[in-house]
């Protein structure tokens, strides 16, 4: 941003230099006993005024990295779509595609712990909610819609992408990289226990983030999330208990 601003500001002093010139022109002109013509606005005034204007254009310097790690992050996102249509495509096998895609957002978690490390915190942030953005949805629709992972496969994937998002984010102390991962995770478990319609394994995944949030309780750790975690795990026991105390039995499959 500051960079388009220096470069305005010399094709502004330009355009100056090129109106004295102009101005000195029409002096000699006139000089020769033509009419005088009328003189523009003082330039000193005028290039302050652009000036002004250019430096009111400038966004804060947070606003403009907030801009800047938006775009960013759709970028990564783009990238795991890109991956996405070429499995689409048979460019890689369905299993392969899956095992890529999971490996792309756990490589962000990596550069998420990086970022932390190197004290650039809010970066590290938004690399988190990218992996979390890539890996629960990928895990859940491969799960539900192409049943390339059994849901005692899906259950365990998520588990295992929650353990990693929760490591760094205890290691490095980034509060809203754990929120968000468990969050994802507690969305992600619902959607499948009631997409796949197996019950007990996306049961005992909500029974085992639960238990999760609960040591992180243990240690003061983000007790905000003890919340969504007991609504998401009665939610779950709900419906196990409204499918097995069914009048007619277990539905059909």
């Amino acid at each position: 941003m500051e960079q388009r601003i220096e470069e305005l500001e010399a094709r502004v002093e330009a355009l100056a230099r090129q109106l004295v010139d102009l101005s000195a022109r029409m002096s000699a002109f006139e000089a020769q006993g033509h009419p005088p013509v009328e003189q523009p606005t003082a330039l000193p005034d005028a290039l302050g005024v652009a000036r002004d204007a250019g430096a009111a254009a400038a966004l804060p310097p947070a606003a403009a990295g907030g801009v800047s790690l938006i775009g960013r992050t759709l970028v990564v996102l783009g990238g795991a779509y890109l991956l996405r249509a070429s499995t689409d495509a048979s460019v890689f096998p369905k299993a392969g595609g899956v095992a890529a895609g999971l490996a792309y957002a756990a490589w962000w978690l990596l550069r998420s712990d990086r970022d932390a490390a190197a004290g650039r915190r809010l970066s590290a942030s938004f690399h988190g909610l990218a992996a979390a953005i890539i890996a629960f949805p990928l895990i859940a629709e491969t799960t539900a819609r192409f049943g390339v992972l059994p849901a005692p496969a899906g259950a365990t994937a998520l588990l295992a992408f929650l353990a990693l998002g929760l490591a760094v984010a205890l290691h490095r102390d980034l509060a809203a990289v754990g929120s968000i991962t468990t969050l994802f995770a507690l969305a992600t478990a619902l959607v499948l226990l009631v997409a796949t319609r197996d019950l007990m394994p996306y049961a005992l995944t909500l029974l085992a983030i639960a238990g999760a949030v609960e040591a992180l309780a243990f240690y003061d750790r983000w007790l905000g999330l003890r919340w969504p975690a007991a609504l998401a795990l009665d939610l779950g026991v709900l419906a196990m208990a409204s499918v097995m105390a069914r009048p007619g039995g277990l539905p059909e499959g």
